[in-house]
């Protein structure tokens, strides 16, 4: 759970209000004497980008901002052609689908940037958050969403002042993964390859190795899918402030969409 202590509910008072695990929002639970009031999570429409906060947890030390292109649905609430098209990339990156994702994450980064002055004025680090076993153990057209982005990075309409080199970073491979860690969307179903262990606070310095200087450095972090009270995105977020990045911002193509 987020938020491990209930906090006194705005509506009520009652303490019985914390993060819901099963919604994209607070809840005042009425099992700990509370109202039953839904807060969900405030999401707005910037610059044609979807943006949220991810508040302090048990991974998460600080507020981070966070962007998303679009809303992702799972197969089973009937699925979407963007959503598919996420699968896609994990599953079966072709040059087709790689171009696809590039081409949004490119428009994407540029709204980033537009909205964010500070990463205007020092250049940042794009870093993908990275999948949840080595490189080793994947096929290679299961590793095509790093190649997206840094397509993605070489696209972007901003550049260094009378060069021909990006504004934004290639760093796409300064996190990568040395031990496996259970796949989370997979993790209820049996799988004897899927060995590691679940999401807890520090898993990403334990299972992961920093290969760039990011100290004093600003960081827009890159996932598939932002999916809430996993804590993945939110502890490699923590690894990167804890190793001297001056700013993170999390940049995914969806967020899951709870029904």
């Amino acid at each position: 759970m987020f938020q491990s202590e209930y906090q006194r509910c705005p509506i009520c008072g009652m303490k019985a209000y914390k993060r819901d695990k099963f919604s994209n929002g607070y809840y005042c639970f009425p099992s700990q004497g509370g109202c039953g009031t839904k807060f969900p999570v405030k999401i707005e429409n910037i610059n044609g980008l979807f943006c949220h906060i991810l508040p302090k947890n048990s991974f998460l030390k600080k507020e981070i901002t966070a962007y998303f292109h679009d809303y992702y649905i799972t197969a089973k609430d009937g699925g979407s052609e963007f959503s598919n098209m996420i699968l896609s990339i994990k599953s079966n990156g072709t040059d087709a689908v790689k171009y696809s994702i590039s081409k949004i994450i490119s428009e994407d980064l540029d709204r980033i940037l537009k909205i964010n002055d500070i990463y205007l004025r020092s250049r940042p680090i794009v870093i993908a958050v990275p999948r949840s076993k080595p490189d080793s153990f994947w096929k290679d057209c299961e590793l095509q969403f790093r190649p997206a982005i840094l397509m993605g990075v070489k696209k972007s309409k901003y550049f260094v002042k009378g060069e021909n080199t990006p504004w934004l970073i290639d760093g796409i491979n300064y996190l990568t993964r040395v031990l496996e860690t259970k796949t989370t969307h997979l993790s209820h179903s049996y799988d004897p390859k899927n060995c590691g262990p679940e999401p807890y606070p520090g898993i990403t310095k334990d299972t992961c190795r920093l290969n760039g200087n990011i100290f004093g450095k600003n960081i827009i972090l890159i996932d598939d899918i932002y999916t809430e009270c996993k804590g993945i995105d939110e502890d490699c977020i923590q690894f990167l402030l804890d190793y001297g990045a001056r700013n993170v911002i999390l940049y995914t193509l969806g967020m899951t969409k709870h029904f």
